[in-house]
């Protein structure tokens, strides 16, 4: 019963939350660029997504932070901060596969 009941407190509090965000951020988003907002239920113990297993945080560190290396949609690696994937061919991993060499772009604004 408890349970119940601190779910749905935590629910309401949520949907305010939202509301009030929501409704105080109308007509500002042209005006303040470079602002995240965000509103969820639980508290963000932590934005770093190696600390982290919630969803939340993975997509929130998608939106703020930088990797070495990236998806795509056929779950091959793409470069992001790397300039290049280190593989045997091109050297950048050794040929007893024990050091892996990463060259970073040298400019990179998020």
């Amino acid at each position: 019963m408890i349970s119940r009941r601190l779910r749905l407190k935590s629910s309401i509090i949520a949907a305010l939350s939202i509301l009030l965000l929501t409704s105080a951020s109308v007509g500002q988003a042209a005006e303040e660029p470079h602002h995240l907002r965000f509103a969820k239920g639980d508290n963000v113990t932590t934005l770093n997504p190696a600390l982290s297993a919630e969803t939340t945080v993975g997509l929130l560190s998608q939106l703020t932070m930088a990797y070495l290396v990236r998806y795509d949609k056929s779950n091959r690696p793409v470069p992001e901060l790397a300039t290049v994937i280190p593989t045997e061919k091109n050297g950048g991993i050794s040929a007893d596969g024990t050091t892996i060499t990463w060259h970073l772009v040298t400019e990179r604004s998020i």
